[in-house]
């Protein structure tokens, strides 16, 4: 006798669907699929108003639940279809059939899971059936059209009321910013080999977002730009989203040209796929470089620093130096060129060997004044000792303690009063230069590199030569937030306002007007035409003095002549 049963069917993946809508201009085709399911001859469910667009691996991550009396209408009959906007009907991209009596009368397959049935209050759950992996077909065709992941569960009405579905639902998506800040350029190629400088400007963008471009720094001189600004990127993070499956920050570098088009100096990318997944499963603001910059002169506040800012090493920042962000165990660099050759430029070499002997030498200073202060505490302690043995002694108690060690008793205080005094010496020289570098960074004064900010290096693929080469460097600070965050501590695109988070301060170094024509001819031509210039002006006015005095010149030829 036909019996009531209740139906619950999870669908949670499509796999490799056949694409169904040609590609443009040589792109790969793809399907717009949704979910069309059939029980026995009645339709039972229909999810056309939410197809995925452009896509041939799915998530779906549904539930179905349907009733049916067994024996009876059993066969379950799962359709894929692509969605067409244009046109007669949607296509069929392939169907599984599912036999619910083979499965309920079968006693192997009643059995599956039921050694893992939870009946707890509060986290009861059905019978864990296995993962089905089931493939698609047409009717026209033989040849497979893709696959389905998804299992069934079939209950009798009391378990159904006991047991809840089980939430296969996605968690929430996630609405996020990423505020990229680049300060500035350095050692960047001239493309303009005339005047020897840049129209320099900084390019930049992410997956599913408009590109944006830092201003121009018009007549950039030695290789050096100077920004301060600010971009802003607003991305969505969540499971197979689209900045998630390509999670890489775009940079490239522009020579700027009136007359003909734009020339692209160099480029590189960033992953920042493990910064996003943080940012999303923490639900907190996540800062690639927190704790690099600071006072250093060239490159970096640090040795780790200074190791991510050599050229030499292959793949730009390691990941033992960004395990402190709490990143551990996670996979590669986010600053992610290919493996790169050695600088050929002897200026790249002298300025590597210049910033090592540096670092060496502030290494050392730092290690002997650690190895200072633990002698002199060593000496207290040693001091303090002895004076307690003396103090234990039977003439104690006639002032033989006094005698014996009160010399030394005042050179362990003076000894203590020196050292603490170094102490508070050493933190006011350390508020002194947070002071200093906060200053610099409010006023744009100095070449220090920011707070929480890293050099990222350029590189150029040489057709001819087969190889990458060094094309400048950029200083950028990246933070991704919420946007719950991002309203919290709102910042203006560029330098505008709410200009904050940080702070960015004019850029220096930049071309400005003068009625000098001197200095507006410098900044305009360049220090290359401008020698050439004085050149061309220091031959002509010997040329004209030649001219002008040849009168007197040859008087002076003629006297001579007569007088020998």
């Amino acid at each position: 006798k036909p019996q009531g049963y209740k139906i619950r069917l999870y669908v949670i993946r499509g796999v490799h669907l056949t694409p169904m809508d040609p590609g443009l201009m040589g792109a790969p085709g793809k399907s717009d699929p949704y979910l069309r399911i059939d029980l026995g001859k009645n339709q039972v469910f229909n999810d056309r108003e939410n197809y995925i667009p452009d896509a041939v691996d799915v998530d779906l991550y549904k539930v179905i639940e349907m009733s049916t009396e067994l024996p009876g209408d059993s066969q379950l009959k799962i359709d894929v279809v692509d969605y067409d906007d244009i046109g007669f009907s949607d296509d069929l991209i392939g169907t599984t059939i599912v036999d619910l009596e083979d499965r309920w009368f079968s006693r192997a397959w009643r059995k599956l899971g039921k050694d893992k049935r939870n009946e707890t209050l509060g986290s009861m759950r059905f019978d864990v059936k296995p993962l089905e992996l089931r493939r698609l077909f047409t009717k026209t065709s033989a040849q497979e059209q893709g696959q389905l992941e998804c299992w069934v569960d079939i209950l009798t009405p009391a378990e159904a009321s006991t047991f809840p579905p089980d939430d296969v639902s996605l968690p929430p998506k996630l609405k996020a910013e990423v505020r990229v800040v680049v300060w500035k350029a350095r050692d960047m190629v001239n493309m303009d080999t005339i005047t020897n400088m840049n129209d320099l400007y900084i390019k930049c963008q992410m997956e599913d977002t408009e590109a944006q471009c830092t201003d121009i720094h018009w007549r950039a001189k030695g290789g050096k730009g100077s920004f301060n600004w600010r971009m802003k990127f607003d991305v969505e993070l969540g499971h197979n989203t689209k900045v998630m499956r390509f999670p890489h920050l775009k940079i490239q570098a522009w020579d700027q040209d009136i007359i003909k088009w734009n020339d692209m100096i160099a480029e590189a990318g960033i992953d920042l796929g493990r910064y996003l997944r943080k940012c999303y499963h923490k639900r907190q603001a996540v800062k690639l470089f927190e704790g690099m910059g600071g006072i250093s002169k060239v490159g970096g506040g640090s040795k780790k620093q200074a190791k991510a800012n050599d050229p030499t090493k292959k793949g730009g920042l390691e990941i033992d130096e960004i395990v402190g962000q709490g990143m551990d165990g996670e996979e590669e660099d986010p600053l992610n060129p290919a493996a790169v050759p050695t600088p050929k430029e002897d200026k790249d070499k002298k300025l590597l060997q210049k910033r090592r002997a540096e670092l060496n030498a502030r290494e050392e200073r730092e290690r002997a004044r650690q190895n200072k202060k633990k002698n002199k505490k060593k000496n207290i302690q040693d001091d303090g000792k002895k004076k307690a043995q003396c103090g234990y002694c039977w003439k104690a108690l006639a002032g033989c303690w006094y005698c014996c060690c009160a010399g030394r008793g005042k050179e362990v205080e003076a000894t203590g009063a020196d050292t603490k005094e170094e102490q508070s010496k050493d933190l006011e020289d350390q508020d002194t230069e947070a002071f200093i570098q906060q200053f610099k960074e409010m006023t744009g004064w100095g070449d220090t590199d920011p707070k929480d900010s890293s050099w990222l290096y350029l590189y150029r693929f040489d057709h001819e030569t087969g190889t990458n080469e060094y094309m400048g460097r950029i200083c950028m600070s990246i933070t991704i937030m919420p946007k719950s965050i991002a309203d919290i501590q709102p910042a203006g695109f560029g330098r505008s306002e709410p200009n904050q988070h940080p702070y960015l301060s004019p850029p220096t170094g930049r071309l400005y007007f003068s009625l000098n024509p001197f200095i507006m001819g410098s900044q305009l031509c360049g220090p290359k035409i401008c020698a050439q210039l004085t050149s061309c002006l220091i031959c002509l006015g010997v040329l004209a003095l030649a001219i002008f005095c040849q009168p007197a010149l040859n008087a002076l030829v003629f006297l001579f002549c007569n007088n020998f």
